[in-house]
């Protein structure tokens, strides 16, 4: 899960270790592509590979480029039924547009079982808008999201 991927990336990072910490960051970011704490894990990737641009590219997406702030809240994978819940936060100052979100849910080995669509509303400044998927569909044992 993403905590504790996160725990991981400062691991890593206070080891000295760039390869496993981008292994990880680009799991995290794999898994949470609209999280400023992805994008700060990333910036620690290449802060410890020597990339300062880099590097300060993605501490600046994580400051001021990531309006939809994605929480999971929910997940409960089960033998006939797969459920997930959480939220999108506008964290900008300014209106965002409505959009929709593309959650894959993914089996054992990795590969996607199913997807789901979720509209998500345009919001103003600090509104949130609702994630709620139930699918009849089983076997999933995480999920990714994508914005579509």
């Amino acid at each position: 899960n993403e905590r504790a991927l996160s725990v991981l990336v400062h691991t890593y990072y206070a080891l000295g270790r760039a390869a496993a910490l981008a292994e990880v960051a680009h799991r995290l970011v794999a898994l949470q592509p609209l999280s400023a704490p992805a994008a700060r894990a990333m910036a620690l990737a290449w802060d410890l590979a020597g990339q300062a641009d880099s590097a300060a590219r993605y501490l600046a997406l994580a400051d001021t480029g990531l309006a939809w702030n994605v929480t999971i809240s929910q997940f409960t994978p089960g033998e006939h039924v797969t459920s997930l819940n959480g939220y999108v936060r506008n964290a900008s100052a300014r209106a965002l547009p409505a959009m929709t979100l593309v959650f894959e849910f993914l089996d054992a080995s990795g590969a996607v079982s199913f997807a789901e669509r979720v509209a998500i509303p345009a919001l103003e400044p600090g509104a949130r808008g609702p994630i709620e998927i139930r699918s009849e569909q089983a076997g999933a044992v995480a999920w990714r999201y994508r914005r579509e």
